[in-house]
């Protein structure tokens, strides 16, 4: 019988991935969403992309089949997630802006790691202000979170604060010491604020 004994397109695409064999999971989910325009299979091609660091075939894919971010149901926030976080990859940060601009109308900016990537946008664009605003409202939900402390420091000492800086540092140091941290704080030292 046909068929038999054979997986199915997503069956084969996630053990491809599991494999690690990101680029022959990502055809396979290709072929799948040209044969049937499966949105599950657009997706599931460029998650594999992502996973396989193929960040800009990634963004091509993106742009070739736009109408995948204007999808409403849960699938096109997976899609918008998704695509936000190729952008950062790829340093498309004006594609990134406007993608974070268009999940913020649709109310689906509620999640920490969301806020996260628009202060990051926010920085990559030197609105430095705003994204210190959205850092220390993340740190006041998230205390002591590195990612976000470190973030902070960075932000303030572009902003040519570097009390605040360095005093976000400190906080840095004592939840995650590391080479970064350490090169930061010797930076300081041979500067006179420490």
């Amino acid at each position: 019988m046909p068929g038999v004994g054979q997986d199915d397109w997503s069956s084969r695409a996630l053990s491809l991935i599991e494999d690690e064999k990101y680029v022959e999971a990502a055809q396979v989910a290709k072929a799948e969403f040209d044969s049937s325009k499966d949105y599950h299979a657009l997706l599931a091609q460029l998650r594999a992309l992502y996973r396989g660091g193929r960040y800009f075939e990634c963004v091509g894919s993106i742009k070739q089949h736009r109408d995948c971010l204007t999808l409403d149901v849960e699938l096109g926030l997976e899609f918008r997630e998704l695509a936000l976080d190729c952008y950062l990859k790829a340093k498309d940060v004006l594609n990134a802006n406007k993608l974070i601009e268009d999940i913020e109308s649709r109310g689906e900016l509620n999640k920490p790691e969301m806020l996260l990537k628009k202060a990051s946008i926010c920085g990559l664009q030197s609105r430095y202000d705003e994204a210190i605003e959205l850092l220390v409202s993340l740190n006041k939900q998230f205390p002591r979170r590195a990612h976000i402390l470190r973030r902070l420091a960075l932000a303030y000492e572009q902003v040519r604060q570097p009390e605040k800086a360095l005093a976000y540092l400190k906080v840095y140091l004592k939840v995650n010491r590391d080479d970064w941290a350490d090169a930061q704080i010797d930076k300081y030292r041979r500067l006179g604020y420490v």
